[in-house]
């Protein structure tokens, strides 16, 4: 399932910007983070990250698109966090 748009992009009349950050963190029952191996995770948790990471800065585009192109133009900012650059081990 994709999430929905950002509730402001569909209320708002100019949108300049659009910073898309978002990664999901796994956690332990005690809440410290869960870092696994790609070969640990199963199929569910993958399509789920995919989803999130992927499927969602797309969904969050496409519904700014129409304001970007009505104010002429503007910045999409597609960034990531600390595990693209010191992600877990393969396997």
């Amino acid at each position: 399932m994709l999430p929905t748009p950002p509730r402001s992009s569909r209320h708002a009349s100019t949108i300049d910007v659009l910073h898309y950050n978002t990664g999901v963190l796994h956690r332990h029952d005690d809440g410290s983070q869960q870092l696994q191996p790609i070969t640990a995770q199963n199929a569910a948790s993958i399509a789920s990250d995919i989803a999130i990471n992927i499927a969602g800065a797309l969904v969050a585009i496409g519904s700014i698109l129409p304001a970007l192109r009505a104010n002429g133009g503007g910045s999409v900012l597609l960034t990531g966090g600390g595990l693209g650059k010191h992600p877990p081990p393969i396997c």
